[in-house]
């Protein structure tokens, strides 16, 4: 009986991680369209990687700067249209929050988002 609580407990605390992080990104991307500042970012990489049972997913990594000329980078799963169109040293656009710059998208992303809003 206790092992199936501790495994309960496990599951469910999994569980609520995974929501919170799912809310937490849909809150931050609705700050982004409402108070982000736009910037070019260069793609540094562009991969296949493996995601399930024989299923590859398209990923590009990107690089910006802030406004104070921090470098900040981050890894996204694309449509494959999305990856077809960037090159590695290519531009991209990317939104980002002026006093949190680590929370950043692809533009295209908010762009997204901002159609959906309207």
């Amino acid at each position: 009986m206790a092992e199936l609580l501790i495994f309960v407990g496990i599951f469910l605390l999994i569980v609520g991680i995974a929501i919170y992080s799912i809310v937490k990104r849909g809150l931050d991307l609705k700050k982004l369209a409402a108070e982000g500042t736009t910037t070019t970012g260069k793609i540094v990489a562009k991969e296949y990687r493996k995601v399930g049972k024989g299923r590859r997913s398209p990923i590009l990594t990107y690089e910006f700067q802030d406004a104070l000329g921090t470098l900040h980078r981050r890894t996204i799963h694309v449509a494959t249209s999305v990856y077809e169109a960037h090159q590695p040293g290519g531009p991209i656009a990317v939104v980002y929050l002026p006093d949190r710059p680590q929370t950043n998208a692809a533009r295209y992303m908010i762009e997204q988002i901002r159609g959906v809003a309207h």
